[in-house]
């Protein structure tokens, strides 16, 4: 057997050194980059953003942080001259790269037209993604999203699943997820969703400015309907004081970025009922943004008393 030479030069400097341009160096910095990526999910590391090979792929020198949006599309059909229009939500990703099998994390995580490795995409293959890159969840929910599979109801379960472990890290693609399942049109997958948000409001794991302002926009571009988000708001009220004061956190937030638009959402109404109950019963009072920002729904006659009411605390 051959001696095994070992340099005395070793550590994570000399691992990143190389032309830059051969295999070997694309795959030893690809490993650095993931293993730097599962330690520090949130971490920005400028080594990487000076390798040709590296400084573009998502999710090396920094997470990747699109926001998604949402368009409206449209079609027209030459045929009846009939012109379809819908809502849809797409992610701006970049272009495509050849594939990595070292950094996964950035493996689907480009533009394309199609995504046929994922049309089936079962509760089981989710199951399967997820133990693959276990430490780095945020990358699976971005394909699921990207792919619009909040709305499918075996991926959207097997995701929401996975999420329902205290453990599961809520960052930033992960909450806006579970905006998106909150307005599914299966109940099962909103009853899901609410178990999910008790666990971690529960383990303090939840952003709850972030998700509000997740779902005061989807309802504000019409893509959500307050009434299947009602569904979810009812399973968490009242299962202990901590949800309660998060749910307070949550509408309050939610209805001041709602009233930054001059059209009242259906329902609002009813958010506000709810959130006026949990009021007196946390014996909380409502912010002075708050109380602001609804003084132009005074007039309305759906919902003056119930500004008048809230206001009044």
């Amino acid at each position: 057997m051959d001696e095994l030479s070992i340099k005395p030069k070793i550590g994570f400097t000399h691992l990143l050194e190389g032309d830059g341009k051969s295999l070997k160096s694309l795959i030893m910095k690809s490993f650095w980059a993931l293993v730097a990526r599962i330690r520090f999910p949130e971490h920005t590391f400028t080594c990487f953003e000076h390798s040709s090979l590296l400084k573009n792929t998502p999710n090396v020198a920094k997470p990747l942080n699109e926001i998604p949006q949402v368009v409206t599309l449209q079609k027209k059909y030459t045929w009846n001259k009939e012109v379809s229009v819908w809502k849809e939500i797409q992610v701006e990703l970049p272009e495509f790269q050849r594939e990595n099998t070292v950094f996964y994390y950035s493996n689907d995580i480009f533009k394309k037209k199609e995504n046929d490795t994922y049309i089936s995409f079962d509760k089981y293959d989710v199951r399967i993604y997820e133990s693959l890159m276990p430490q780095y969840t945020e990358s699976l929910l971005l394909t699921l999203i990207h792919i619009g599979h909040f709305s499918n109801t075996e991926s959207a379960t097997g995701a929401l699943t996975l999420m329902h472990n205290p453990s599961f890290p809520v960052l930033q693609y992960a909450s806006f997820f579970m905006a998106c399942t909150s307005f599914a049109e299966n109940k099962m997958v909103r009853a899901l969703t609410a178990e999910v948000l008790i666990v971690h409001i529960d383990n303090s794991s939840l952003d709850i400015l972030q998700l509000s302002q997740q779902l005061a926009y989807l309802i504000n571009k019409q893509w959500g309907a307050i009434q299947r988000l009602l569904d979810v708001i009812v399973v968490i009220k009242d299962i202990s004081h901590k949800h309660n004061l998060a749910l307070h956190q949550l509408l309050e937030s939610m209805l001041i970025d709602i009233a930054q638009y001059d059209e009242i959402p259906k329902n609002t109404k009813k958010v506000m009922e709810i959130w006026y109950d949990i009021l007196n019963k946390t014996k909380l009072k409502p912010s002075k943004v708050a109380i602001q920002s609804f003084e132009k729904w005074k007039t309305n006659g759906t919902l003056k008393k119930i500004v008048s009411d809230i206001t009044k605390q």
